[in-house]
């Protein structure tokens, strides 16, 4: 038999081929082939031997303790029913082999499952529970005597179909607030019919400058696109009950907010529209505060419309309700002596179709005569639209006192120049007993008088008070 040195060498193997071995058993050589030397291998080193352990314990709170082995060990745990908890003490790290493992498999879920060192350093990365008909493996290194988890259960839990799965604990499953039923997604409730329902308080926040929360249309052939909806359904429906959109503002920040200051904007309404390159502002309404907000609350409305690429201001509410267009031009004015409509009160507006002056207002006649015995009072009033303007003389004659009025050489003068007529003009309007008051304009005087044919004066009786109204004139 030639020595080994001396045999051919070979790069293939197979499982027919011989091998020679010594067989201590009975003091010769034999052969065996590759197959049967690789089937011992795999016997003896690569595949461990587990000792079988198993327990069924009936109550929460068990203590598993493992026995004294250098063996690998296969735990089977069957409970009675969930455990909320147990422990399993390890085997002593004195006796633990390098390479020692502990396969653990339960048949129903121990909530809170913990693990007793019995010697060893650490126990690295096991699972705070397991659910039922999960698995781990545990393995010994005795280098760093620590045990170390080589698997584990993904998670641990139960849940509700169509909820999604939130963790309740660092390694444990439960039902979360979301629902997906396939067709809808719902928040905090039931799915409906819409694709997302949110039960309860939404909040869209932004860091910088983007949008908070987008309403995004793609169909063409969409009439109207509600890109948001607000339903207010209150049973047993009540004054107070409102779907209210709100846009709160302050300063300062989210978890410590700070009052408003003056000029600062509150919130606004805005319409965007494209012009084939990008979007840009059409109209706004927003709000503006007008007083320093921790010491008052005041605030304006402001209207906003787009001409030749620029947005500008059109129409103000006031704090106290005053409505102006443009810059402060008051077209009703809400609270004080002058509260109403306004009209524009600066005449020559070339559109015949805008009524451009409205004023009205008293003034004081100036009396051009020696009729006056004692006291007498003389007041004027006058209110012009547009154009026309209706005028007013009230005399008042005291007590122990009297008033004449000579036509032939007395006169009322120091009418508001608003109300001049810009031609050479005469009306009267009659006042009984053929008497005529009459307004006159003649060059730039403008005057009233009191005329009647054959008699040359007018009395006033002590105590008498007549107010004296001309007809309505153009100017």
């Amino acid at each position: 038999m030639p020595t080994i040195n001396e045999l051919a060498s070979t790069n293939t193997i197979t499982g027919s081929d011989q091998f020679p071995v010594y067989v201590s058993g009975s003091g010769d050589a034999r052969k065996a082939s590759a197959s049967t030397l690789l089937a011992y291998i795999q016997s003896a080193w690569m595949d461990p031997t587990y000792t079988r352990i198993t327990a069924s314990p009936t109550l929460a709170g068990f203590t598993l303790p493992l026995p004294t082995t250098a063996n690998s060990l296969f735990v089977l745990l069957t409970p009675t029913g969930t455990m909320a908890t147990g422990t399993i003490v390890l085997p002593p790290a004195a006796s633990a082999a390098d390479g020692q493992e502990i396969v653990l498999y339960t048949s129903q879920e121990v909530t809170a499952l913990s693990f007793t060192l019995n010697g060893a350093t650490a126990l690295n990365g096991a699972p705070t529970g397991i659910q039922a008909g999960a698995a781990l493996t545990l393995r010994y290194d005795v280098l760093s005597t620590a045990w170390y988890t080589t698997t584990k259960p993904s998670s641990v839990g139960s849940g509700t179909p169509n909820y999604l799965p939130k963790w309740t604990a660092p390694t444990t499953l439960g039902d979360s607030i979301v629902r997906d039923n396939g067709t809808a997604v719902s928040i905090g409730g039931v799915p409906t019919g819409d694709r997302l329902t949110v039960y309860g308080t939404a909040q869209a926040t932004a860091a910088d400058s983007s949008n908070g929360f987008n309403a995004i249309n793609s169909s063409s052939t969409a009439a109207r696109f509600p890109g948001f909806r607000a339903y207010n359904y209150a049973g047993a429906f009540a004054a107070t009950c409102e779907t209210v959109f709100q846009a709160s503002t302050a300063r300062g920040t989210f978890a410590a907010p700070a009052a408003l200051l003056s000029g600062d904007r509150i919130g606004a309404l805005s319409f965007w529209g494209h012009n084939g390159v990008d979007f840009f502002a059409a109209a706004n309404v927003y709000a503006r505060a007008t007083s320093n907000w921790a010491a008052a609350r005041a605030s304006e409305l402001y209207f906003q419309t787009t001409s030749a690429g620029t947005t500008a201001d059109r129409l103000r509410i006031s704090p106290t309700g005053n409505v102006e267009l443009a810059t402060n031009n008051t077209v009703f004015d809400a609270g004080g002596t002058g509260q109403g409509v306004r009209l524009s009160a600066a005449p020559g507006n070339p559109d015949p179709n805008v009524l451009d002056a409205y004023d009205e207002g008293t003034f004081t006649p100036v009396y051009n005569g020696a009729g006056i015995v004692g006291t007498v009072t003389f007041a004027g009033r006058y209110q012009r639209v547009g154009n026309q303007v209706t005028t007013s003389i009230t005399i008042s004659v005291a007590a122990a006192s009297s008033f004449t009025f000579t036509s032939a050489t007395d006169s009322f003068t120091n009418f508001p120049a608003a109300i001049v007529p810009t031609e050479n003009s005469a009306l009267g309007n009659m006042v009984g007993d053929g008497w005529i008051f009459y307004l006159y304009k003649l060059g730039i005087v403008f005057s009233a008088v009191f005329f009647k044919n054959g008699s040359p004066t007018y009395s006033m009786s002590a105590g008498e008070t007549i107010r004296f109204t001309a007809p309505t004139y153009l100017i």
